[in-house]
Formats: structure tokens, sequence, C-alpha cells
């Protein structure tokens, strides 16, 4: 009898156990079973062939190249997560508005869109470009305000509500002084930045993983 009421605690202790890590489980294994979280999509482009516009009025960005940089790369997302089918490079429609606008008188985000044969425009207005201190670290920080403009019906898509523009930030990794004693490590660390800013702008349209601000992967 005594063996078998020992035997009988010990199950009864087992199951007990069990029952208690059940729920240190059940995180990982929904996370297993479901994958990572998602961010949906913010807004769901039109299949038609788009331009991202990079616009830097404040002239915020060092280099104008960055703003290849910023569209190309948002371009590439795009295509690549198969949101769109076709893009137009965004080299083109900076070149153009170079050449056909005056300080005076900027091209129209329409005009530009129609010069290189893009019905949608993805315009990003450069609003912030450099480095922040984010939790007691010096990180580079990139800001931009996003809308999408339908060049063929003369629509503002998104977002709908005019006065209030969509705004996207992108972190970089921790910066260290010595990193910035160089010139051609300076020039690295705006590529990545800029890259990262065009692939965060390109998030607002297909669904993604849901990542805290700053952390990447690759």
């Amino acid at each position: 009898m005594s063996r078998l009421r020992g035997a009988a605690i010990l199950v009864s202790a087992a199951g007990a156990l069990l029952a208690a890590g059940a729920c240190n489980i059940v995180g990982p294994v929904a996370f297993i079973i479901e994958g990572p979280p998602k961010t949906p999509a913010m807004f769901e482009l039109p299949d038609r062939p788009t331009v991202v516009f990079v616009d830097d009025r404040k002239n915020v960005l060092p280099r104008s190249s960055l703003r290849m940089v910023i569209g190309d790369t948002a371009a590439e997302a795009l295509l690549t997560s198969k949101t769109l089918t076709k893009t137009i490079s965004a080299r083109d429609a900076i070149n153009l508005a170079r050449v056909q606008e005056t300080g005076r008188k900027p091209m129209s985000i329409d005009a530009i869109g129609e010069a290189v044969g893009a019905d949608i425009v993805i315009y990003v207005n450069m609003v912030s470009f450099g480095e922040a201190d984010l939790d007691g670290l010096p990180r580079p920080t990139a800001a931009a305000e996003v809308r999408v403009i339908d060049v063929v019906n003369d629509v503002r898509l998104f977002p709908v509500d005019v006065g209030s523009p969509q705004y996207v930030q992108a972190v970089g990794d921790p910066v260290s002084p010595e990193m910035t004693r160089s010139a051609s490590m300076v020039r690295q660390i705006e590529d990545v930045l800029a890259a990262r800013l065009g692939a965060e702008v390109a998030k607002l349209f297909y669904e993604h993983e849901t990542k805290p601000l700053g952390e990447h992967t690759g």
C-alpha cells in the first residue's frame, strides 16, 4: 500500500509540474505554429506603374545621391514582396525634376509622374536625416512624410486626410565616435540609413514581420 501511495503521489506531482509549465510552453508553441507577429499594410497599392519620388526641399540629406538610394530601395522591396509588378527608376524621376524645374517653380508631383510614365507616385518628403540620442546611444536616424498620388485621376490615395501626412522613421545601429572620423565610414553609415528608410517606406504597403524600431535582420 505504501508503494502504491508513493507512486500516486509522484504521478500527481508530475502532473502538477506539467500543468505549471504549460503556461511557459504555450507562448513558444504558438510562435512556432503561427509564426512571428505581423504588421498589416497601412494601404494597399493599386498594381499599376509606380515611381517612388524622394524630395528634399529642406536639404537635410548630406548627399543628393541618397535620394536615389531611398527611392530605389523602396521600389525594390515593393517588387520583391510582389506588391507591385512594375516600378519606374527613382533616378529617372529625380534627374527629370532636376533638369525641368527651377528654384522658384518646382515640378508638380503629377507632372513628374506623367513625364516618367507612372500612374502612381509614392511621394517621400524628407524631414530629417542625421544622428539622434536614443536610450543613451547615438544612432543614425531619418524621417520622412509619405503620400500616394494617383496621377491619372489626379487624386490623393493615401493618407486620405490631407492634413495628416504619414510619418515614417528609420533608426540605424549605434555608432561610436571612432566610426565618424573616417569619411568612407560616414558615407557607408549614410547609405545604410537611407536604405533602411526606403525599406520602411515600402513596408507601409505590404504585410511584414513586426519588429521594434531600430531592430534589423541580415
